[in-house]
């Protein structure tokens, strides 16, 4: 998925997720990343992602953003039932971690 740098600056001044909420994700477990962004291909999910967060009762929190899903973790991604649960969605998505998108970012603003 290929976004403009316009779009790639609005996906990090958008974070959904306050510091105090990062950092408490963080202490669960430093060893692993807990911040994801999945890029969608542009289709309509809210209906679909709607669904999805009803359903779930974890720690996990996941935000829909204009093209895009955050994710953020309390332990790591591949011990989380809301991550497993994004394969549902009946959608082309692909995620990266936040160190990823934060360093594309500063690319596009060289």
């Amino acid at each position: 998925m290929l976004r403009a740098a316009w779009e790639m600056a609005d996906m990090v001044e958008v974070l959904p997720f306050s510091e105090g909420e990062i950092n408490e994700a963080v202490a669960s477990n430093p060893a692993v990343e807990h911040l994801y962004v999945y890029l969608l291909d542009g289709s309509d999910i809210r209906q679909q992602f709607d669904g999805l967060i009803r359903t779930y009762t974890g720690r996990d929190r996941m935000v829909l953003g204009a093209n895009e899903i955050y994710l953020l973790c309390h332990e790591s991604i591949r011990d989380s039932k809301l991550a497993t649960s994004l394969g549902k969605l009946k959608v082309s998505l692909t995620a990266r971690n936040w160190k990823t998108i934060s360093k594309l970012y500063e690319i596009t603003r060289e």
